[in-house]
């Protein structure tokens, strides 16, 4: 579900920057030099920074971004919502009502157009 948009932010980035990224991944590592960029550069304020800060890094030399898969960056936001959890009869129907509704949906699909739009805004 959730990996539905995430899939789509990950493509816009892929195809902007030419290489296979997860910018969607909530990870990244970043050098000083890089960090003075993204400081000076970002425009976003919003969750779009995920697409954002690559584009600004690549936009200062296309060779200066690389990508490496993380295994084990899970889903850990049920953790946090037992008593939730609990009042919807568990964790697959807090899961749907939280994150198959409508308003989660439309969240998400939100964040990944946030996310095409300051990719193309960063890489125009």
């Amino acid at each position: 579900m959730q990996r539905d948009t995430e899939s789509q932010s990950n493509l816009v980035a892929t195809i902007a920057l030419g290489m296979d990224l997860d910018v969607t991944a909530g990870a990244c590592l970043m050098t000083d030099d890089g960090a003075r960029m993204i400081v000076s550069q970002s425009i976003e304020r919003l969750n779009a920074t995920n697409g954002e800060w690559p584009a600004i890094i690549w936009r200062s030399g296309t060779d200066r971004v690389a990508s490496v898969r993380c295994e084990g960056l899970e889903f850990e936001t049920a953790s946090f919502y037992a008593k939730e959890i609990s009042e919807h009869g568990g964790r697959a129907s807090w899961q749907d009502a939280i994150y198959d509704s409508i308003s989660s949906w439309a969240r998400r699909m939100a964040l990944a157009s946030a996310i095409a739009r300051v990719v193309d805004l960063q890489t125009d």
